[in-house]
């Protein structure tokens, strides 16, 4: 079997929670991932004890035409890499978990007639997995109205998440001793959601009850980012990157984020109420689209970017803060809204392919 994905964590964690499911309902199956081969993808997989090779692939969106001319070079050799490699691992089952470089991979199980399972994380599906709908076998979507954009195709199952948020969360403490905050931007970090709680620190400073503060800034921000956390008077832990986030989503009472596919389903499954900064250039705007759907349900609020500033954003915090119970009430929405067994539901999906074989 492969699992065909990557770029960002928010591609990697959901194959790798569907990876641990199969293999333990089935101990001793090989799974492989097929990844770009970046140091991030590398280092998760490694961790995890997950054999991966290497495919070529191209980015489309936002490139010029000389770029896109390369692009489609690069995903030509990719799907020739691809077939040689379904071949060499005698893979009957591959699924496209996000990423460009599940474009080739997916190709290649079309073209050597495999089981092709594409799971679609975001509420507007991309290009290439809207391009795939109508080729491969199943689909599965985290979002019930995702269908009618892939040929009105597509299995609710949630998005599969890491192992840990099935287990009960705690319900955020609102009055009860300081607010504490996780604040991420994704696996590469985000620069003005660094800046801005930055820009916002003397102000959190005089929440009533006071604050505490995790926060993950990625590799480039992190040095100045911990500098200026370092002045503040708010207990604060900073790092590039956080390995242990269920833990993290376990401690925290409002969280600050983007609203990619893998937070947005981490975030509802934890049941934890969230300020969510969209990212403004996500193809499509999938982004605004899985923000709304949680903001619709009441489990979190929505800054776009552009009206982001430390003033609205420490404002946003105190207005919650000061609203009795509103914590409470945006973290039970959020649970309601969330799909714990995500992972489950696409392996029972991926087993009725195998079986069919």
């Amino acid at each position: 079997m492969i699992i065909a994905g990557g770029g960002t964590a928010g591609h990697i964690f959901p194959g790798v929670a569907i990876a641990a499911e199969l293999r333990e309902r089935h101990p001793g199956l090989k799974i492989h991932f097929a990844i770009g081969g970046s140091t991030l993808e590398k280092r998760i997989l490694e961790r995890e004890g997950i054999p991966f090779v290497t495919i070529r692939s191209g980015a489309w969106r936002g490139k010029s035409m000389p770029e896109k001319a390369r692009s489609i070079g690069r995903v030509v050799r990719g799907v020739a890499e691809s077939i040689r490699t379904v071949r060499r691992l005698r893979a009957e089952l591959i699924i496209g978990v996000g990423g460009y470089v599940s474009a080739p991979m997916m190709v290649a199980g079309i073209l050597l007639r495999k089981k092709t399972l594409l799971h679609e994380q975001n509420y507007i599906p991309g290009l290439t997995n809207r391009l795939l709908a109508p080729l491969v076998d199943e689909i599965a979507v985290s979002f019930p109205d995702t269908a009618r954009y892939l040929h009105g195709r597509g299995a609710w199952t949630g998005n599969p998440i890491r192992k840990g948020f099935g287990a009960p969360f705690p319900t955020p403490r609102g009055e009860d001793g300081p607010l504490r905050l996780l604040v991420f931007g994704g696996s590469q970090g985000a620069r003005r959601i660094n800046e801005v709680v930055v820009g916002a620190l003397p102000k959190l400073e005089r929440l009533p009850g006071g604050v505490e503060i995790v926060h993950s800034t990625g590799e480039v921000d992190y040095e100045w980012v911990a500098a200026a956390h370092a002045k503040s008077t708010i207990r604060s832990r900073v790092a590039p990157f956080l390995d242990e986030m269920v833990r993290s989503y376990a401690e925290t009472d409002l969280v600050i984020c983007r609203a990619g596919a893998t937070s947005c389903a981490e975030l509802t499954a934890a049941g934890r109420p969230a300020i969510l900064i969209p990212l403004p250039r996500s193809a499509g705007g999938h982004q605004e689209r899985n923000a709304e759907q949680i903001a619709r349900g009441e489990g979190a609020i929505v800054i776009p970017e552009t009206d982001l500033t430390p003033d609205r954003l420490a404002d946003a915090v105190g207005n919650l803060l000061a609203t009795p119970g509103r914590l409470e009430k945006m973290a039970a929405a959020s649970a309601a809204l969330g799909a714990p067994d995500a992972a489950s539901r696409v392996a029972d999906i991926a087993d009725r392919l195998v079986q069919a074989n």
